[in-house]
């Protein structure tokens, strides 16, 4: 499992056993992200749309850490 950040409006999961999807924990609206309400989306496979999540990414997005990066 790992963290990610796509395309820097969405932060998500990739899990091992789908690297194709990325389940979305959150998305900023107004950067154009993805609303995790609305499920999994394909990884974007473009060069630079994909880095790993920080605890960083976790506050900008409102996402609490415990338990993800602990």
């Amino acid at each position: 499992m790992q963290y990610v950040v796509m395309n820097e409006n969405t932060l998500g999961i990739i899990r091992e056993s789908s690297p194709q999807a990325l389940e979305v924990l959150a998305g900023s609206v107004l950067k154009g992200g993805h609303d995790p309400k609305n499920g999994m989306v394909a990884v974007s496979m473009r060069p630079g749309a994909l880095r790993p999540a920080t605890k960083a990414d976790f506050e900008a997005f409102r996402v609490s850490a415990k338990g993800h990066l602990e």
